[in-house]
Protein backbone atom coordinates (compact mmCIF):
# COMPACT_ATOMS: atom_id res chain seq x y z
CA UNK A 1 0.00 0.00 0.00
CA UNK A 2 2.74 2.17 0.85
CA UNK A 3 4.23 2.28 -2.49
CA UNK A 4 0.82 3.32 -4.20
CA UNK A 5 -0.04 5.58 -1.83
CA UNK A 6 3.94 7.10 -3.01
CA UNK A 7 3.72 6.81 -6.67
CA UNK A 8 -0.24 8.78 -6.63
CA UNK A 9 1.11 11.96 -4.58
CA UNK A 10 4.36 11.92 -6.44
CA UNK A 11 2.13 11.62 -9.85
CA UNK A 12 0.68 15.12 -9.13
CA UNK A 13 3.75 16.12 -7.98
CA UNK A 14 2.73 16.97 -4.38
CA UNK A 15 4.35 17.09 -1.16
CA UNK A 16 3.43 14.88 2.19
CA UNK A 17 2.16 18.14 3.89
CA UNK A 18 -0.28 19.34 1.30
CA UNK A 19 -1.52 15.88 0.97
CA UNK A 20 -2.03 15.51 3.85
CA UNK A 21 -3.77 18.67 4.55
CA UNK A 22 -6.24 17.45 1.56
CA UNK A 23 -7.36 14.18 3.90
CA UNK A 24 -7.36 15.59 6.47
CA UNK A 25 -4.55 14.16 8.48
CA UNK A 26 -0.81 15.11 10.06
CA UNK A 27 2.40 15.05 7.72
CA UNK A 28 3.97 12.54 10.25
CA UNK A 29 0.86 10.59 10.22
CA UNK A 30 1.37 10.41 6.01
CA UNK A 31 4.45 9.61 6.57
CA UNK A 32 4.08 6.89 8.92
CA UNK A 33 1.95 5.04 6.44
CA UNK A 34 4.25 5.62 3.60
CA UNK A 35 7.06 3.90 5.49
CA UNK A 36 4.60 1.11 6.42
CA UNK A 37 4.92 2.17 10.68
CA UNK A 38 1.18 2.69 10.40
CA UNK A 39 -1.63 1.39 8.65
CA UNK A 40 -4.89 3.86 7.74
CA UNK A 41 -7.89 3.21 8.61
CA UNK A 42 -10.74 2.27 6.46
CA UNK A 43 -11.97 6.04 6.03
CA UNK A 44 -8.68 7.59 5.63
CA UNK A 45 -8.47 4.61 2.45
CA UNK A 46 -11.24 6.34 0.91
CA UNK A 47 -10.91 9.62 1.19
CA UNK A 48 -7.51 8.98 0.14
CA UNK A 49 -8.76 7.00 -3.00
CA UNK A 50 -11.74 9.65 -3.68
CA UNK A 51 -8.63 12.26 -3.67
CA UNK A 52 -6.73 10.47 -6.30
CA UNK A 53 -9.40 9.17 -8.36
CA UNK A 54 -9.21 5.41 -7.79
CA UNK A 55 -10.62 2.34 -5.95
CA UNK A 56 -10.33 1.44 -2.58
CA UNK A 57 -8.40 -2.15 -4.11
CA UNK A 58 -6.05 -0.17 -6.49
CA UNK A 59 -4.95 1.96 -3.01
CA UNK A 60 -4.74 -1.94 -1.27
CA UNK A 61 -2.46 -3.24 -3.41
CA UNK A 62 -5.47 -5.40 -4.48
CA UNK A 63 -6.22 -4.40 -8.06
CA UNK A 64 -3.64 -3.00 -11.21
CA UNK A 65 -7.35 -0.88 -11.99
CA UNK A 66 -6.57 2.48 -11.34
CA UNK A 67 -10.00 3.72 -11.94
CA UNK A 68 -13.80 2.82 -10.86
CA UNK A 69 -16.12 1.49 -13.86
CA UNK A 70 -18.08 4.73 -13.54
CA UNK A 71 -15.27 7.05 -13.85
CA UNK A 72 -14.67 5.73 -17.54
CA UNK A 73 -15.67 7.72 -20.08
CA UNK A 74 -16.77 6.11 -23.27
CA UNK A 75 -13.65 7.34 -24.89
CA UNK A 76 -11.44 5.53 -22.00
CA UNK A 77 -13.02 2.75 -23.07
CA UNK A 78 -12.84 2.71 -26.56
CA UNK A 79 -9.02 3.11 -26.11
CA UNK A 80 -8.64 0.23 -24.40
CA UNK A 81 -10.79 -2.55 -25.40
CA UNK A 82 -9.02 -3.56 -28.71
CA UNK A 83 -5.66 -3.72 -26.88
CA UNK A 84 -7.38 -5.61 -23.80
CA UNK A 85 -9.96 -7.82 -25.47
CA UNK A 86 -7.01 -8.90 -28.28
CA UNK A 87 -4.70 -9.64 -25.95
CA UNK A 88 -6.48 -12.07 -23.62
CA UNK A 89 -8.99 -13.36 -25.94
CA UNK A 90 -7.02 -13.43 -28.89
CA UNK A 91 -9.84 -11.77 -30.97
CA UNK A 92 -8.69 -11.17 -34.80
CA UNK A 93 -9.84 -7.99 -37.07
CA UNK A 94 -13.31 -9.14 -38.02
CA UNK A 95 -14.17 -10.12 -34.65
CA UNK A 96 -12.93 -7.17 -32.51
CA UNK A 97 -15.06 -5.17 -35.83
CA UNK A 98 -17.81 -7.06 -34.86
CA UNK A 99 -17.27 -6.41 -31.09
CA UNK A 100 -16.94 -2.91 -31.78
CA UNK A 101 -20.15 -2.62 -33.71
CA UNK A 102 -22.02 -4.35 -31.22
CA UNK A 103 -20.79 -1.86 -28.23
CA UNK A 104 -21.60 1.05 -30.75
CA UNK A 105 -25.18 0.03 -30.97
CA UNK A 106 -25.44 -1.06 -27.76
CA UNK A 107 -23.50 2.08 -25.58
CA UNK A 108 -25.93 4.29 -28.08
CA UNK A 109 -22.91 6.68 -29.38
CA UNK A 110 -19.60 6.36 -31.16
CA UNK A 111 -16.96 4.32 -29.40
Amino acid sequence: MKTRIRELREEKNISQTKLALQIGVTQSTLSKIENEQCIPDAELIVRMARHFHVTTDYILCQSDHRFPIEVLTIEQVSNLYPTALSDNYNLNHAQLSALHNFLINFVGSSL
